[in-house]
């Protein structure tokens, strides 16, 4: 596991954020293919979530009454919350729990990594 890792992550969530809502058992499951055991998987998806509110190109929250609702605090609360709800699941979120949107900013930087991509 290495930056190379968490860089193409961060990448992959955001250009998946570009059309909708991404689940958190999405960024979960992207890290379980590359971690080598559950200490890893702790790491690299707080390393990701720490990148992501950092560089403000996703925030963190669930599905309410207007629709997505981040969840309130700053960056380190934030975190802080993540880690304590994935812990009480095991680190095995459901599907529909917590969802990760796009800011204004992840959506340009979205659009920039998705143009970026070498064509299939």
């Amino acid at each position: 596991m290495n930056a190379g890792s968490s860089n193409r992550i961060v990448r992959e969530l955001v250009v998946d954020g570009i059309d909708d809502w991404v689940p958190l058992r999405d960024l979960v499951f992207v890290v379980r293919q590359v971690a080598s055991d559950e200490q890893a998987v702790v790491a690299l998806v707080t390393e990701v979530a720490r990148t992501l509110l950092r560089e403000k190109l996703m925030v963190f929250g669930e599905l309410g009454d207007p629709g997505f609702v981040p969840w309130p605090g700053d960056d380190e609360a934030v975190l802080r919350r993540l880690v304590a709800e994935l812990d009480a699941m095991g680190w095995q979120p459901d599907t529909f729990s917590w969802w990760l949107a796009n800011t204004e900013h992840g959506h340009a930087m979205g659009s920039q990594f998705e143009r970026d991509m070498p064509a299939p």
